[in-house]
């Protein structure tokens, strides 16, 4: 399993990292020619390819680790991986793990480009910005300190709510490759992942979302600490133990799949 994961980190280490460091170089460089620069055209161009990076991060991550899953596993290269001396379950992790960190650094990776950019359009010192993010910090170490258990629930259930997510992917590319769907596979996988998405409420319709989970980030934003964490404290709990129970269901589905119903293309 360890090899299969180390396989998987390799494969698109090179792209991704390469992708990161284009991005957080423009979240500096991108200010700097807005204001040098007397051509509006260009530096409105320029602003317009940052956003579309940090869109075409955060999905595009997600997307190649559902193609990345698809060649694998269902086309040519898939009668190899189901010959190899591990179980299923080894199998399905060493897919979902790699995914999962790629995903969470690519939001941390976005996130730190966006501060980045914000600061440096401010024209802030480098002192200032060190200050910032100083602040930053020392806000969630005393959150850290004075809420410990609510905030690794937060964690958790982000963490979760992310893994259902993937798994909710990995389900539907699988369910489409099995004996059941003869048909338009991809199309079909695509169709019932965004279903399912809408029903779970991880797509929004007029900025809401009625999922347990999206419903707490909306709370969360208000940043009265004090009053989330006394009000929400069994809220986050539950919320995260939710999140985990919905990962259990995509994951026995993909473990039937696999050992029942895989037809390899």
């Amino acid at each position: 399993m360890l090899k299969l994961m180390k396989y998987e980190f390799k494969q698109n280490a090179l792209s991704y990292l390469g992708l990161f460091l284009v991005f957080l170089s423009l979240s500096l460089v991108v200010p700097v020619m807005h204001r040098e620069m007397n051509a509006y055209l260009i530096s409105m161009l320029l602003q317009t390819v940052f956003v579309i990076l940090a869109f075409v991060i955060l999905v595009g991550v997600f997307v190649n680790s559902g193609r990345t899953y698809l060649n694998s596993m269902f086309k040519r290269p898939g009668y190899l991986t189901m010959t190899l001396p591990v179980t299923t379950h080894q199998l399905v992790l060493s897919k979902v793990i790699p995914g999962m960190f790629w995903m969470i650094i690519s939001l941390i990776v976005v996130v730190l480009g966006i501060f980045l950019f914000a600061f440096t359009s401010l024209e802030a010192s480098v002192e200032i910005v060190l200050e910032a993010f100083g602040d930053m910090f020392s806000l969630w170490f005393q959150m850290l300190c004075e809420y410990p258990f609510e905030c690794i629930m937060y964690v958790v259930g982000l963490l979760g709510a992310l893994t259902k997510i993937m798994m909710s992917l990995y389900m539907c590319l699988t369910i489409t490759h099995t004996s059941w769907i003869k048909n338009h596979r991809t199309a079909l996988a695509i169709a019932l992942f965004v279903v399912i998405q809408l029903l779970s409420g991880n797509i929004l319709f007029n900025g809401e979302s009625f999922s347990v989970m999206g419903l707490l980030v909306q709370k969360f934003v208000i940043y009265d600490f004090d009053s989330y964490f006394q009000t929400y404290s069994l809220q986050l709990v539950i919320s995260a133990a939710l999140q985990w129970i919905q990962c259990i269901i995509p994951y026995v589905i993909i473990w039937y799949c696999l050992e029942k119903k895989l037809e390899i293309q």
